[in-house]
């Protein structure tokens, strides 16, 4: 027993580490207000994104899975946006919408689809936490 805690307290340590050094390079907003590649809508303005006609691809980039919002196209964590490319549309005007829990993981994402040439995409400001703020329902399916 006394091993299999010390093996979690390991892995802990590790992941938070991980997270420590990536969000430690997170873009600020002054880098976004600068020219980033990505706007913040607010829930409000993201609703009406996926609601607007037209395509677009909606994506969750939060780790772990805590949720997500009606008609998620794909789930990619945001620190495998890099590696997993092939996933998102070859058309670099796609409109991309991202999403995570609080907006600090798919800021990281929408920085990544940036400097990989999207042009259109939109990040949910405050996450999930502010879309279920502003009244709107999440799904849990997993």
């Amino acid at each position: 027993m006394r091993r299999r805690e010390i093996l979690k307290n390991i892995g802990t340590a590790l992941l938070f580490a991980s997270l420590s050094r990536i969000f430690a390079q997170a873009p600020t907003s002054k880098v976004k207000a600068a020219g980033g590649p990505y706007s913040d809508l607010s829930p409000a303005q993201f609703k009406g994104r996926l609601e607007a006609p037209g395509s677009h691809l909606l994506v969750n980039t939060h780790i772990p899975y805590e949720g997500e919002i009606e008609g998620t196209d794909l789930f990619v964590p945001f620190n495998r946006v890099a590696e997993d490319l092939g996933l998102f549309p070859g058309d670099k005007s796609t409109e991309i919408l991202v999403y995570c829990r609080s907006g600090q993981m798919s800021i990281i994402a929408a920085e990544v689809l940036g400097k990989a040439g999207y042009t259109h995409i939109k990040n949910l400001q405050g996450g999930m936490i502010a879309w279920r703020e502003a009244g709107y329902s999440l799904r849990t399916v997993r």
